[in-house]
């Protein structure tokens, strides 16, 4: 094995033997009101996916009599402690965080934290940061979201989501109509969405719904993935 492909493996494994070192003890990040004093246990920590072995991440769950009320996630540069205060974080009442990722588009580097609530709603509880001044600025994702609240018909809703996918500016949500004439069902149909940065805040570019009609694609038929059916 040449000694390069030696170095990358070493180093691969002294950052997982770390990370692992450091698996079973909690960072400290900032908690609603609810969450703070709870027990807390991590679920899960690795590398940052898309930074390079330059990140790692720890996922948190906040417990009270071993039933789980909500969840956190904290960010570290690779190398660093738990007592060292993480380059991101978020928390969240009654939400399950994803595996943060790292992404680049036109706009800069971006980190996304995302999470959504229990249950069927899936609303998004998720946070994401852009690269600035050699640390992670906070971007506001909830102008999106109330925009499109308004762009909708009357009488139409988010049912559940809006699902994010910050990695393509996008996001897609499945909507209801309320039903005419009675009828005990209300109609359900898929809203889509670009999205694109404006100062410090995502906004909607472009937005499309139908009822009727399942799934982003067949709303939006440019929505990102598409073609290669990986949005459906």
């Amino acid at each position: 094995m040449p000694v390069i492909r030696w170095v990358a493996v070493l180093a691969a494994a002294a950052a997982m033997a770390a990370i692992e070192a450091n698996a079973a003890d909690c960072a400290k990040i900032a908690l609603p009101d609810d969450l703070d004093g709870l027990a807390c246990r991590v679920a899960k920590s690795g590398i940052v996916a898309g930074s390079g072995s330059a990140l790692r991440y720890q996922i948190q769950e906040y417990v009270d009599d071993g039933a789980s009320l909500g969840a956190g996630v904290a960010v570290f540069a690779v190398g660093a402690d738990e007592k060292t205060p993480p380059v991101a974080e978020a928390a969240a009442e009654d939400a399950r965080f994803n595996k943060p990722v790292q992404f680049r588009n036109k706009f800069g580097d971006f980190l996304d934290l995302g999470a959504e609530t229990h249950g069927t709603g899936q609303f998004p509880l998720g946070r994401l940061f852009i690269g600035r001044d050699k640390g992670w600025a906070p971007i506001d994702v909830e102008a999106w979201q109330d925009e499109l609240a308004k762009r909708l018909p009357n009488g139409m809703q988010v049912w559940r989501g809006p699902f994010p996918d910050y990695p393509n500016f996008a996001a897609a949500a499945v909507v209801r109509q309320k039903a005419k004439g009675g009828s005990i069902e209300d109609n359900e149909g898929y809203a889509a969405m670009r999205l694109t940065l404006v100062g410090n805040k995502l906004v909607i570019d472009k937005a499309a719904w139908q009822i009727g009609i399942d799934g982003p694609c067949a709303v939006m038929p440019d929505y990102p993935r598409c073609n290669d059916k990986g949005a459906h």
